[in-house]
């Protein structure tokens, strides 16, 4: 099984946990599961999902010139886009750059 695979496996297996309406303890002894397995996919499944959640602040520099919008991200990285950039094209460089 490829890490997709897992993925998309562990993701169904949390979610049949939580509509079971069973602790994860006895989900995992009726279900033939490892316990620290089970911990290991809802931390690295619920830490993923907070991280993609999590908005980060961008300084839009606007001095630089009429037709440059100049971005500063908070992890350092500093970029100069022609402001007539469509919202496509923007979204791409966003996802790029963070």
């Amino acid at each position: 099984m490829n890490q997709p695979e897992k993925r998309q496996y562990w993701t169904s297996v949390i979610e049949k946990q939580t509509a079971s309406g069973l602790s994860i303890p006895a989900f995992c002894k009726a279900n033939d599961l490892s316990y620290p397995t089970f911990h290991y996919w809802l931390k690295k499944l619920t830490e993923q999902n907070d991280e993609s959640q999590h908005a980060h602040s961008i300084v839009i520099n606007d001095d630089i010139g009429p037709d440059t919008v100049a971005l500063h991200f908070p992890n350092g990285i500093k970029a100069e886009l022609p402001a007539n950039l469509t919202l496509a094209q923007i979204k791409t460089w966003l996802q790029v750059l963070q």
